[in-house]
């Protein structure tokens, strides 16, 4: 392979507030945590969500395109854990899905996956919770997530 140039779709993208939803279902734009892919590429995923959830409202998270993006292909996974223990995991194809819809306690969600764009825009990690509940639903700042260009 050769060297790729484009380093704007690189970038390691690093949570810059905490989000933090109570009594909300409604997906939301983790601050930070959104980058701009290029039409004809091909990226490989990664994220680290961290956070605290009550016992009913779980967590909830997708990946949304914005600013025209689309996909020809998308393979996205989550692993949502509390502590040691898993929770659950989800796998999905199509943005937009639910990568985690899970109402227990969560404390870390992995995502792994790949995208093969259609035509370029944004992709955003948004949160929410699960299920309404008075106990609040964060994702720390600090959590993480990159796409790196593969072709």
């Amino acid at each position: 392979g050769g060297t790729l140039t484009d380093t704007t779709n690189q970038e390691f993208q690093v949570s810059s507030a905490t989000l933090t939803k109570t009594s909300d279902t409604a997906l939301a734009i983790i601050p930070g945590l959104s980058q701009a892919l290029t039409a004809g590429k091909t990226y490989h995923c990664r994220g680290h969500l961290t956070g605290t959830s009550g016992t009913s409202g779980g967590i909830k998270v997708a990946l949304v395109a914005t600013s025209g993006l689309s996909a020809t292909q998308t393979t996205f996974t989550g692993y949502t854990w509390n502590g040691t223990t898993a929770v659950a995991n989800t796998t999905v194809t199509a943005l937009g899905s639910n990568i985690a819809a899970n109402t227990a306690v969560y404390s870390d969600l992995y995502i792994d996956g790949s995208i093969l764009v259609n035509a370029g825009g944004t992709i955003n990690v948004e949160g929410a919770q699960n299920a309404s509940n008075s106990t609040p639903t964060t994702v720390l700042q600090g959590s993480t997530f990159s796409c790196v260009r593969t072709n």
